[in-house]
């Protein structure tokens, strides 16, 4: 595995750990370690930034691609993520999405484009993904109606008047965050450690306004 591969991997990947009820989250992402506290580990760093996979061509539902819906000043901007890097770009991933929650795992599966953005820090596991769904209004309606009956699980808020929610997820030795955001049939899901609800807002909104825009 290269150290793209690891660091994306730790940003996106998720997990097994969490409540397993139809609301409450089931699996959650594999922690990457928070920037202000990482070891460095033997995953080199990248030697160069990565060119990332364009979407297809005129391909229905085709995102635009990472670098233009969440641009890394964007992400360096962010608290304790001025060195992270992009790191990469997958169109239609083959990884089961593994999401809190078995209603969003569904909903993911049914989905007809996906695309994963990953950014990290070289020489350690710190780094955020942001997994991006094409799902229809009916599924995105159905799913957040599910998130708002289960406050105790999920913290309903706004970015940029969109319906957003947050969940915290048990991530090897401490929590994370996740956060789902919608708007029209983009379904976009932030997954790291070492950041928050603001931070969040700040990386999803830039992504929500370029939807918005197309």
């Amino acid at each position: 595995m290269t150290g793209h591969t690891r660091i994306l991997a730790g940003a996106l990947l998720l997990t097994a750990g969490l409540s397993t009820t139809a609301c409450a989250p089931s699996s959650s992402p594999v922690p990457p370690t928070d920037a202000s506290t990482s070891v460095p580990t033997s995953a080199p760093a990248p030697s160069a930034t990565p060119t990332p996979t364009p979407s297809p061509s005129g391909a229905a539902g085709a995102f635009p691609d990472c670098q233009t819906l969440i641009p890394l000043s964007v992400v360096q901007a962010q608290p304790r993520w001025a060195p992270f890097e992009f790191i990469s770009q997958a169109v239609d991933a083959h990884e089961a999405p593994n999401l809190p929650g078995p209603l969003a795992v569904r909903t993911a599966q049914a989905a007809t484009h996906r695309q994963d953005c990953g950014w990290g820090a070289p020489n350690s596991d710190s780094g955020v993904g942001v997994d991006m769904f094409r799902i229809d209004e009916a599924s995105a309606k159905a799913l957040v109606d599910e998130l708002t009956a289960a406050p105790d699980e999920y913290r309903a808020f706004t970015i940029d008047d969109s319906p957003a929610f947050s969940t915290e997820a048990p991530w090897g030795i401490s929590d994370g965050l996740v956060v789902y955001v919608f708007q029209g049939d983009a379904w976009l899901v932030m997954g790291g450690r070492g950041y928050d609800q603001a931070v969040a807002t700040a990386v999803l909104t830039s992504a929500l306004e370029t939807l918005r825009a197309e």
